[in-house]
């Protein structure tokens, strides 16, 4: 669907662009490699910050692009349609078994605290996942959750503003938010 978006003219020459247009782009990663990105920057610079982007689940060929992959490892609470497709399903934590943050469709970054123990030999969602990194070379070393979205700030400009501190002190800030003044979107 985000390639034939990507082809059509919004605005017509002379036309003013409208105020804000809501772009609806799929949130998988398959659709991200065919071209969803794209797109979405494409707009923003036609239309400039009227463009809002709202990711929702699968809307393209994302079934067809996954049968294409040589190997696809998922992390997940449960067996998706997503995992149906993939040679390792790793075990994944509930949301009340973890700290972290969430973000809502309405763009609400949510801090979880962890309120459940994880049930018996259970790892955290991190920890799975800087095994695997390190096994591949990859020196990551987060002491937890907090440390990774501090990360995240830095290359997410949207929530730049939104600092772990912050959310501790807050519960949730609506983003964009580019600075620790800012209220929020």
């Amino acid at each position: 669907m985000a390639l034939r978006l990507y082809a059509f003219d919004l605005v017509k020459k002379g036309e003013a662009p409208p105020e804000a247009i809501t772009v609806r782009v799929c949130e998988s990663i398959s659709c991200d490699l065919a071209g969803a990105e794209a797109l979405i920057n494409s707009l923003k610079e036609g239309l400039g910050e009227g463009v809002r982007v709202q990711r929702v689940p699968c809307v393209g060929r994302c079934q067809q692009a996954l049968g294409l992959l040589d190997h696809l490892v998922v992390q997940d609470l449960f067996v998706t349609e997503t995992a149906w497709f993939a040679d390792v399903v790793l075990p994944a934590s509930a949301f009340p078994e973890k700290s972290g943050t969430f973000t809502n469709t309405d763009r609400r970054v949510q801090l979880g605290r962890q309120a459940l123990d994880l049930p018996g030999e259970a790892r955290q969602d991190l920890w799975i996942i800087q095994q695997l990194a390190n096994r591949l070379g990859l020196p990551w070393d987060y002491a937890d959750s907090s440390e990774v979205y501090e990360e995240m700030r830095l290359g997410m400009p949207s929530i730049s503003g939104i600092s772990w501190q912050r959310l501790l002190r807050e519960g949730a800030v609506t983003h964009p938010c580019s600075s620790e003044d800012e209220p929020g979107a």
